[in-house]
């Protein structure tokens, strides 16, 4: 064989040779796993707890958050001493409404003793504590609970010392024949209930038009 020929041939057959064995090893590579799919994290369960059971449900700040929808307006379970009842006699539910009105100025009167230091500084945000108690026949009452808590444990001390002095009260009106759930809302530097104030009294004369 010509040498001169030799080495063109032999440079064409090794080309050769590298693209067939590049093609090889691209041929036997297998392809990359697809990236897993990210599942969405089921949503934890809704926990029904027992009535009495001391647990925050959400924090002031400032203005109470609405309570969720499967509890009441105390932020708390709707459940045992606290479910919904079936509504008293016309003279009953009276009787209890004025028993109530007894029932504020009386705490009105324990939490103004007392009152935590912050509360009457204006530099510091309001907040509002919700405690929810349920008044017995006797008069006595159950554990208290705070279902709002201010995030300061002076206002919520304070509210809750406010609720455990006040109590004994006296016993519910003659015809009640169930215990009286409370929710009670203490306001510190804020006003507790905004929207109910906004309301005109029923018991006032409804204002003259302008003419």
């Amino acid at each position: 064989m010509n040498p001169r020929l030799f080495s063109p041939a032999l440079l064409c057959l090794l080309l050769i040779s590298a693209s067939s064995a590049a093609t090889t090893g691209q041929s036997t590579e297998l392809p990359s796993a697809p990236a897993p799919a990210e599942t969405a994290k089921p949503a934890q369960p809704v926990l029904s707890l027992p009535p009495g059971t001391a647990r925050t449900v959400a924090a002031s700040k400032g203005t109470a958050p609405p309570a969720p929808v499967d509890e009441d307006d105390c932020y708390g379970p709707a459940e045992g001493l606290y479910a919904p009842q079936p509504k008293n006699s016309p003279e009953v539910e009276e009787a209890l409404a004025r028993y109530m009105f007894a029932i504020s100025d009386r705490l009105d009167i324990f939490w103004n003793q007392h009152m935590p230091r912050a509360a009457g500084d204006t530099w510091i945000k309001g907040k509002i504590v919700v405690v929810r108690f349920a008044i017995m026949l006797d008069g006595s009452v159950d554990t208290p609970i705070i279902t709002l808590t201010s995030g300061r444990k002076d206002y919520d001390k304070h509210a809750m010392d406010t609720v455990t002095k006040a109590a004994p009260f006296a016993p519910l009106p003659p015809g009640a024949v169930r215990p009286l759930p409370v929710c009670m809302r203490f306001g510190y530097n804020v006003n507790p209930r905004p929207k109910e104030d906004a309301k005109p009294d029923p018991w006032l004369p409804a204002p003259k038009p302008k003419p």
